[in-house]
């Protein structure tokens, strides 16, 4: 299929792709709003190690390494319990009673991020309630500048320090409601050329909307014919004569003959009809000239 072929098919199938837009539209919201929204607090923080026996570069690759060991440090059980316990304005209750399901509630309540080269960790809190999203981010800054060494081995000459402190957000941030809705959108109109272009068949194309003008324009033709044909099969058969000598009307008139004046002449050609079906060829008559 050429793309101007395709293009073409496209618009011709303009509802079948709004519907499906539609559809991932829908299913895209209601996923987003299944989902508990959560608002978001953001700080970062900064490692230096101070140590005169390394050179600029392996310092600053040890600055490195000791960001990326931290920022994934946060995610350990043990520092989820040394965060909450040091705390108490902390709801406990929000991360569950058992182990198992703490650990995954507090993952998806904490996201950490080691900026490459800079020794800069990016730390992010998301929870339903502002104030427990403040008071579990600055558990964590707390935590990580004053009880480090418990993660490291290079003791006291690594110093984390806050350089932003956390930044509520004033409305929630999770789900991302308008990245879901683009990429909703996107999708479904990828989705709906791709079914278009292997499905081009008239059959396949549907619409939320109901069916088309095109659909109703194009039966009506079909149905005008059919009850033409009819109608003529009707005339030729009203018009027969009971007797044996009586001739029947020409099997050439058809479709394109019926006229205003081209029956009546004809049927007259054959002789006048009997009295049984003289009232009946008037009526059909009076039809035609209506018609």
């Amino acid at each position: 299929m050429e793309l101007t072929q395709f293009i073409q098919l496209a618009f011709n199938r303009k509802k079948t792709i709004f519907s499906f837009v539609i559809i991932f539209l829908v299913i895209a919201l209601i996923f987003t709003f299944s989902q508990p929204l959560k608002y978001e607090a953001n700080s970062s923080l900064l490692i230096v190690q101070e140590s005169k026996a390394l050179d600029p570069y392996s310092l600053s690759k040890s600055n490195e390494y000791l960001s990326k060991l931290l920022a994934q440090v946060v995610y350990a059980n043990t520092f989820f319990a040394q965060a909450v316990n040091s705390n108490n304005a902390i709801d406990k209750k929000y991360f569950g009673d058992n182990a198992v399901k703490q650990q995954k509630t507090w993952q998806k309540t904490v996201s950490t991020k080691s900026i490459a080269e800079t020794g800069i960790i990016k730390v992010s809190v998301f929870h339903k309630d502002k104030n427990q999203v403040k008071q579990i981010a600055s558990a964590i800054n707390t935590l990580l500048i004053n009880q480090n060494n418990n993660y490291q081995g290079f003791g006291d000459s690594v110093k984390v320090s806050v350089i932003d402190q956390p930044i509520v957000s004033n409305y929630p941030t999770k789900p991302n409601i308008p990245v879901n809705v683009v990429l909703s959108l996107v999708l479904g109109f990828i989705f709906s050329l791709i079914y278009i272009y292997m499905l081009p068949e008239e059959k396949y194309a549907f619409s939320l909307l109901g069916s088309g003008e095109k659909n109703k324009l194009k039966d009506k033709p079909n149905n005008q014919s059919s009850s033409d044909q009819n109608f003529l099969h009707s005339f030729q058969k009203a018009t027969q004569t009971p007797t044996a000598n009586t001739n029947q009307v020409p099997s050439s008139i058809n479709q394109n003959q019926v006229g205003q004046n081209s029956i009546p002449n004809q049927v007259m050609s054959q002789g006048a009809p009997t009295q049984t079906n003289q009232s009946e060829l008037k009526g059909n008559i009076g039809n035609i000239m209506k018609f």
